[in-house]
């Protein structure tokens, strides 16, 4: 499915209003009773398993909370891959489509996976499916000249989920937006209500290479790239990941991200002293300090009450 130019400023224009005047339901699975937060903890690069509820701390709105329940493992996961493919020659092509399929290969068979290619225009080349199904992924079409890469995780991040999964995106770019319809402000408010976790994979130019000057004279790319891109990854729970950690290596790059968060735990409370409706800014600790690394979402938005009548 490729959304044409005018069609996507409408449809993502609208995105954050909509969102805006929804009742939340399983966004984020908050409901008048419950939060879910996804949280990672690492040392150095390595996640760190084992621990109870009893080892966390949680503050909704300042207010600490009653942990109700803390699991890890064994909850399927949408994943939601969007890949920038700018400037690729038909060799580049055949040798992405083979490392998608590597990816698909490192999914369980519970998880489904999605695929969108960030060109000048989004293209979801792979609807969500069962990751056994999405082994034969063939991507036969160049993306352009510019990347759409805010329209990209839009459309990533406007992916409804059901409330027995978690939803992992994964955007492998060179971290530059030169032609979105959607600008970082409004990227920010659909990112604030969502539940999924965003994690961004720099890739060099041994895949794609860099847009020559004609192309960054033509096109403004956003002089905040990669400072918007780190801070979008992290208000979700995820990070951004610069191209030294990886070598260019695209299947392994995903791995990385996919086990971070495949290994991270699932934590629930019930708000209690809180405001209902309004921004919700989150904060999770461990009991004990000891060179720990915690990410976890920042917050959640909880909209008023739609009334009839």
């Amino acid at each position: 499915m490729k959304l044409a130019r005018h069609s996507q400023i409408l449809f993502l224009a609208g995105a954050a209003g909509t969102l805006a005047a929804r009742e939340p339901q399983v966004v984020f699975r908050v409901t008048a009773e419950t939060v879910v937060v996804d949280v990672s903890v690492t040392r150095g690069s390595t996640p760190v398993t084992g621990l109870k509820a009893s080892d966390f701390r949680v503050w909704d709105s300042g207010v600490q909370q009653r942990i109700d329940a803390l699991s890890m493992q064994g909850i399927p996961v949408d994943v939601s891959l969007a890949l920038e493919t700018t400037r690729l020659a038909p060799a580049s092509l055949q040798n992405l489509s083979a490392r998608l399929e590597a990816i698909a290969g490192l999914l369980r068979t519970e998880d489904r996976l999605r695929v969108l290619t960030i060109g000048t225009y989004v293209s979801e080349v792979l609807p969500m499916q069962p990751a056994a199904r999405a082994s034969r992924i063939r991507i036969t079409s160049p993306g352009g000249r510019a990347a759409s890469l805010y329209d990209a995780l839009v459309m990533s991040l406007l992916h409804e989920v059901e409330p027995t999964r978690r939803h992992l995106i994964v955007a492998l770019t060179r971290e530059h937006d030169l032609r979105s319809a959607v600008d970082s402000t409004s990227l920010r408010e659909v990112v604030s209500r969502s539940d999924a976790v965003v994690h961004i994979v720099e890739i060099a130019s041994q895949l794609d290479p860099w847009p020559d000057a004609a192309v960054e004279v033509q096109f403004r790319a956003d002089e905040y790239g990669r400072r918007t891109l780190t801070e979008i990854a992290e208000l979700t729970g995820g990070q951004f990941h610069g191209i030294n950690l990886f070598r260019d290596r695209v299947v392994e790059g995903f791995g990385r991200a996919f086990d971070q968060f495949r290994q991270s735990y699932v934590l629930s409370y019930s708000p209690e002293g809180v405001p209902r409706e309004g921004w919700h800014q989150i904060r999770v600790e461990l009991a004990t300090p000891g060179g720990y690394t915690v990410r976890a979402r920042r917050g959640y938005f909880r909209a008023s009450p739609i009334r009839s009548g």
